[in-house]
């Protein structure tokens, strides 16, 4: 599917799943969550939450992207900060881009929500969880495409840096997590992680 032609709604949701699982030995994409793959899980909630088909970033098509899912590749190669850009620029002005990351699969659907209702054409919503933001589950506003090229073009690939940088610019608000979602933040990077020895 042409990635230009996904992302014409006003807030598309975004599966990050450009990590090179390096930790984990294998795509953690492909890890099991109540029975189905965490990609599955992970678009089954995007899908649930924007109500509409969402896109995947990655620098190249993972093997498991279903028909009818659009694609967008990472350009920069900057890790997630990379994926986000490279969405962001492909969405029309004051579009929204909600973004999960693919190891994050205990996020509550009820925290995107309230992400969604914060956000603006010109102000993209953090979580912030313990002082330090969360960009990993977040709505991003095309507002914030120059600032992360220019972050890009510094080589500078820190989300939390850019997402501090966004907040002193006004370009996007801090959205404190409840600390009974917090363990929706957990994610998973080693075979340690999985599965978790207690449900969050």
């Amino acid at each position: 599917m042409n990635a230009a032609s996904s992302l014409q709604g006003h807030v598309v949701g975004v599966l990050l799943a450009g990590g090179r699982s390096r930790r984990m030995g294998f795509d953690k994409a492909l890890l099991e969550y109540r029975e189905l793959p965490l990609w599955q899980c992970q678009t089954t909630l995007l899908r649930e939450v924007t109500g509409t088909t969402p896109v995947v970033s990655a620098r190249t098509p993972p093997e498991w992207l279903p028909v009818g899912m659009g694609f967008v590749a990472d350009g920069f190669d900057a890790g997630p900060l990379g994926g986000i850009a490279s969405v962001l620029s492909r969405l029309p002005a004051g579009g929204l881009a909600l973004v999960l990351a693919v190891d994050i699969p205990f996020m509550p659907a009820e925290y995107l929500r309230r992400l969604m209702e914060r956000a603006r054409a010109d102000r993209s919503v953090i979580p912030k969880l313990n002082e330090a933001h969360e960009p990993l589950a977040a709505v991003y506003s095309t507002a914030a495409l120059e600032s992360a090229l220019e972050q890009i073009r510094a080589g500078r690939f820190s989300l939390r840096q850019w997402t501090n940088i966004l907040v002193a610019r006004g370009l996007a608000e801090e959205l404190p997590v409840p600390p009974e979602l917090s363990p929706g933040f957990t994610n998973i990077n080693t075979p340690d992680d999985w599965p978790p020895t207690e449900s969050p």
